[in-house]
């Protein structure tokens, strides 16, 4: 704050020692991130880093396709030692889902957009529902994916995408317990989490089973998904490029 006591020089001198430590905060928090863009990365593994800061650690993996078909194997090895992975729904870095991680990544989301400190989900959840008036893109910046009803965290959507896909194999299935817990939901919300995922519901003798959706059908859903997610104009991570003045 501005003060009458303070001459010039010594505001200054405030300011940049309050962004230093602004800086060293945030840099500590979000550790992952930076170490992979400090690493020394060539090719589509970079810019898969890149992408990956801009989305504040996680991503569709969709969004990122074309980054990782062109990965060869020795950029496969270098992102799994910094921590990404490469998974069936999304890219993402599992250090950055952790609570305080996930804190900063809410908090620097509102900040970006200009809004009061939107509340990331409470630690230990593996879903949420979907509140009135928070755009899907804050659920995508702290590493949940709106899925239906829902917003799953994306080590749970790659666990239940694996899963639903593995029963897929011997024919439509049902969402039984295992899947429900997966999904931290009832029974009436499953159908919308399965449907984002790419599953149709079949009802036959009054048991509602699940099979993969005609590819048309599932890329239709992948385009209204990602036309409702949006995406901002600039990412908080790219104000961080700039070292704070030391003080």
């Amino acid at each position: 704050m501005a003060s009458d006591l303070l001459e010039p020089d010594m505001r200054e001198r405030v300011r940049r020692r309050l962004a230093a430590w602004l800086a060293g905060t945030i840099e500590a928090r979000l550790a992952p991130l930076f170490a992979a863009r400090r690493a020394p990365l060539a090719g589509a593994a970079r810019g898969l880093v890149f992408q990956l800061c801009e989305a504040l650690g996680s991503l569709p993996r969709r969004r990122a396709a074309s980054q990782v078909e062109a990965l060869g194997r020795d950029g496969r090895k270098a992102l799994r030692k910094l921590g990404v992975r490469l998974g069936r729904e999304s890219v993402f870095m599992p250090a950055l889902i952790r609570p305080r991680a996930v804190e900063m990544r809410g908090l620097l989301w509102a900040v970006n957009e200009g809004l009061g400190d939107s509340a990331v989900p409470a630690p230990g959840r593996v879903s949420v529902p979907l509140a009135d008036g928070v755009p899907h893109r804050f659920y995508e910046a702290v590493g949940y994916r709106p899925l239906g009803p829902r917003a799953l965290r994306v080590d749970i959507v790659e666990r239940l995408a694996e899963r639903a896909w593995k029963l897929s194999r011997a024919g439509p299935f049902a969402a039984g317990p295992e899947l429900l817990s997966l999904a931290g939901c009832g029974p009436e919300e499953i159908s919308g989490v399965l449907a984002a995922l790419g599953y149709r519901a079949k009802s036959a003798d009054g048991e509602v089973r699940y099979a993969p959706a005609p590819l048309r059908r599932r890329k239709g859903n992948q385009r209204r998904a990602r036309e409702a997610a949006g995406r901002a104009a600039e990412s908080p991570f790219s104000k961080l490029r700039d070292p704070a003045p030391r003080p």
